[in-house]
């Protein structure tokens, strides 16, 4: 199952809802993918490679307009690498996107993938102000 964010500033008020992972359609959609890039209808050695080291994420993400300054979700496979395992069960790795980075549909401009929307770091993009962030659901 994928889950819903929810970020709220704490600010201005901005609210804004993501999606992450996938649920039931994400994997099917994964399965397809897969035989699409194996039986070479889909001709992208990169997402290939990624998805025979099992390395390729697909699902909603978190991503950032800067234009539009505002977040949205895109259903857009992501890829992980160099997995540097951490203490306490966490990781640190490098994103990559096989398939490009995708564009917001309201004024173009190449977006701004965010791993983990929830995260203190991450800030409100309207007035720069501290968000609460949680988990509000989740999706199949």
């Amino acid at each position: 199952m994928g889950q819903i964010n929810c970020v709220t500033c704490r600010k201005c008020g901005y609210h804004a809802e993501t999606r992450e992972f996938f649920g039931m359609g994400g994997f099917v959609s994964m399965m397809r993918l897969k035989e699409r890039l194996r039986s070479g209808e889909i001709d992208n050695p990169e997402a290939l490679k990624l998805l025979e080291d099992q390395r390729l994420l697909f699902g909603y993400s978190a991503y950032l307009c800067t234009e539009c300054k505002e977040f949205r979700t895109v259903d857009l496979p992501v890829g992980v690498e160099n997995i540097e395992p951490l203490p306490y069960g966490r990781a640190r790795c490098d994103y990559v996107f096989p398939f490009g980075k995708p564009h917001c549909e309201k004024c173009g401009k190449e977006m701004i993938y965010i791993p983990n929307i929830r995260s203190s770091k991450v800030k409100c993009p309207k007035c720069g102000g501290d968000l609460k962030a949680r988990v509000c659901g989740i999706f199949d």
